[in-house]
């Protein structure tokens, strides 16, 4: 196991020559310095993690304490639990219980639509569950808390800056414990989609949020050493929250244990330290410290990780000392500190390679329990400097094993806090007066007061398709947005009916100047930059013929686009089969994107469909769409180049648009499958140097070759993948065997 200094430097420099330590982060009382008279307020949590449906956990166990807080303080707490997983009682057992603490415990319910299959819907899901539940409480609350954890908040963190929603809400997340830090901490690697889509969509949680609020400096640096836009001004650094009356003070008792008992308290996985933990305990055996000395009972206190085999350690720990040793992973937050405080005795250990602002140091400290913690992460941030060297170890095995011959030794000393917890709930509860007060979103507001209705431009490409061509143009002309002209690109169209209905909108009249350009034959690309060369508005939608706008797409990009000034839009659709949307409603699916997640692009396309919504001038300023005959992605390559170029991309969380899907694709007739694949691969490696160009080359081509996209079924092995995925769809016991039989006829050497 790598050291942690492997895993973050903490003294790191930044590009302007300042140390990360020296980063400074007000604590809440320094923004809600003066005393605001009390009001109650409306207040959401969304959380997939809370007690009492969740065993046990540093973010439910933070939420928890915060929902008893503000509701005992007399504030409307809402806790909308985005779940439907339950490890203890039941549901509606919580909801009642929550209800006689006046806390409204919501479980989740299903979402109103049916996403569509793909690559990124499993990490989209969950954001997309919280934006359907808010928006159905659309006015309600003065303040939402969520955790950047699994991006929960990112769509409606999204809803907000476009403008279109919660414009009287301020969002406060909660820095908790993003994936990449998970996976460093774990030494783990980044193999699939959802973790790069995920690992996007936490860091701009944390970039679009109105507050952030974090336990610890140190995971604020971490996100600055990864390139986290922290919001200038309202990112703070607060102990949790932790309710006076929990606090146990030993009156009369003597401040050192005898220790009896070690227990490793935490979630049992690499990056909370139960490695070093074994090898200390190993070490020190086989050192002689025992010789003599009766061995102490040993303890795994905590759930252990899903991918995490501990069995062997648990072997190799027994056999070295010669005891029993207990493992309690089932435990509920309450009952683990039961078992902490029954026996004096028992000494909690915490020995974290990383940790953000662990609650059991908060738990310890304030239930004055025993412990010592490592000298990595947040930890010691909450405990008195003057403790630090009683019950702060340096991180790692060795650091560890002195520290438990001390204890065994001399006893544990109880260590106090390095904040007075009375004082930090009464800053934090304040706070939330104060933030309540501050207007909701000037920061945000763009021009859209100010703009004037500007000309849009809607380009709609066609080809062969005169019938659907009409239902394109039907639905262009019932928007409700009415300052546009309408430009049909026709690229070289060669069936008779076709030519005929392009004929018969050139002599009909419209609502709107409607204008037909024909061109040769060549391709989506080059009919856009047609429809650019021809349109005169400030503003371009571009379509295709099979596609058909919801009445109020239009507006919507209008409105986003003067609030963000973005100079390309796009948005979420609807699918639809047969001839009209409403002909089979019950196989509609929505399709969700996730933005300018860059590193999605050598997999799939995560900022859109072509059917986007761009700044004239900036979309000629970068020129236009790539041409190529036969050869697909041009829109991703479009979206690529203009993220690239400097230019403000920006995902509408709204489905504007029916997405038609057709049995016949323009797919179907490129040369290559992979050639779009190596069109998008051009912006990305221009300028590089060209081992690093070479690098993305080989990742994209070995994505493809492994079924990490969606072309993945032009391969044999990705068509066994495939096949196996749809067959048994996603279910894990057959899935699995579809693995088994790939690796017999891929890998027959295993």
């Amino acid at each position: 196991m790598p050291s942690p200094d492997f895993f973050y430097q903490r003294d790191r420099i930044d590009l302007a020559g300042q140390a990360r330590s020296d980063l400074a982060f007000p604590g809440l009382g320094q923004a809600a310095c003066a005393a605001l008279p009390f009001r109650p307020l409306n207040i959401c949590i969304i959380t997939q993690d809370f007690v009492g449906p969740v065993l046990n956990g540093g973010i439910g166990t933070a939420y928890m304490y915060a929902a008893r807080a503000l509701s005992e303080t007399g504030h409307k707490v809402t806790v909308f639990y985005c779940s439907k997983s339950c490890v203890n009682e039941t549901l509606e057992y919580w909801r009642d219980f929550y209800a006689k603490q006046r806390i409204e415990f919501i479980p989740a319910d299903d979402i109103a639509v049916v996403l569509a299959r793909g690559p990124m819907t499993s990490a989209m899901r969950l954001p997309y569950m919280a934006l359907d539940w808010l928006k159905s409480r659309e006015t309600e609350f003065d303040i939402v808390h969520v955790s950047e954890w699994s991006a929960t908040g990112y769509l409606c963190l999204q809803a907000k800056c476009s403008g279109l929603h919660f414009q009287k809400t301020r969002f406060v997340v909660k820095c908790s414990s993003p994936l990449l830090w998970n996976r460093m901490g774990n030494a783990e690697t980044i193999a699939d989609v959802r973790s790069l889509s995920t690992m996007f969509m936490e860091r701009r949680c944390v970039e679009m949020a109105d507050y952030v609020i974090c336990g610890s400096r140190y995971l604020l640096n971490w996100m600055v050493d990864q390139g986290y836009a922290l919001p200038h001004g309202r990112t703070y650094v607060q102990p949790n929250v932790f309710p006076v009356g929990d606090i146990h003070i030993r009156e009369g008792e003597s401040r050192i244990v005898e220790v009896e008992e070690l227990v490793f308290f935490g979630r049992i996985e690499p990056r909370k330290g139960i490695h070093f933990f074994v090898d200390a305990l190993v070490n020190l055996k086989a050192d002689g410290f025992f010789d003599g000395r009766q061995v102490p009972r040993v303890t795994l206190l905590g759930k252990v990780r899903r991918t995490f085999k501990l069995a062997p350690l648990i072997e190799r720990l027994q056999a070295s000392l010669g005891i029993e040793v207990t493992v309690y992973q089932d435990k509920s937050q309450p009952a683990a500190l039961d078992y902490l405080k029954a026996e004096r005795g028992r000494v909690a250990v915490m020995p974290s390679l990383m940790d953000n602002s662990p609650f059991g140091v908060y738990e310890c400290l304030a239930k004055a329990i025993p412990f010592v913690t490592s000298s990595a992460g947040g930890g010691r941030e909450l405990i008195a400097e003057a403790d630090w060297s009683d019950v702060v170890f340096e991180a790692s095995p060795n650091g560890l094993a002195r520290c438990l011959r001390s204890l065994l030794e001399n006893g544990c000393p109880l260590a106090t806090a390095s904040f007075d917890f009375e004082k930090s709930l009464s800053e934090w509860l304040q706070w939330h007066l104060w933030a309540a007060d501050q207007p909701a979103s000037e920061r945000r507001a763009g021009h859209d007061g100010d703009l004037k209705k500007p000309l849009v431009s809607v380009c709609i490409a066609h080809h062969n398709r005169g019938t659907l061509l009409r239902n394109a143009l039907e639905s262009v002309l019932k928007q409700t947005y009415r300052n546009l002209e309408i430009v049909i690109v026709d690229d070289g169209s060669t069936d008779g009916q076709s030519i005929k209905v392009l004929a018969d909108i050139e002599k009909s009249a419209y609502s709107f100047p409607v204008s037909v350009v024909r061109q040769d034959n060549r391709y989506p690309g080059a009919v856009r930059n047609s429809g650019i060369a021809q349109a005169k508005g400030d503003y371009i939608l571009f379509m295709d013929d099979d596609n058909e706008a919801k009445p109020e797409e239009v507006a919507t990009f209008v409105q986003v686009a003067g609030h963000t000034e973005a100079d390309v839009l796009t948005c979420c659709s609807d699918t639809f089969v047969g001839f009209r949307p409403d002909t089979e409603p019950d196989k509609s699916r929505r399709i969700i994107y996730q933005g300018e997640n860059l590193a999605m692009a050598l997999m799939l396309n995560p900022f859109g469909d072509s059917n986007c919504f761009v700044r004239r001038e900036a979309v000629k300023r970068i020129g236009g769409f790539s041409e190529y005959y036969k050869v697909g992605m041009e829109d991703l390559e479009f979206f690529v180049r203009a993220y690239l170029s400097g230019l403000k991309i920006f995902m509408v969380p709204e489905a504007l648009y029916w997405y038609r899907i057709n049995r016949t694709r323009i797919r179907q007739s490129h040369y290559s499958r992979y050639a779009g694949r190596v069109r998008v691969l051009e912006p990305l490696t221009q300028g590089m140097q060209p081992e690093i160009a070479n690098l993305l080359r080989y990742a994209s081509g070995m994505c493809h070759e492994h079924g990490q996209t969606t072309g993945s079924a032009a391969n044999p092995k990705g068509r066994i993948k495939e096949a196996g995925r749809r067959v048994v769809g996603h279910s894990a016991g057959l899935e699995k065997l579809a693995r088994r039989v790939y690796r017999r006829l891929f890998n027959p050497q295993r």
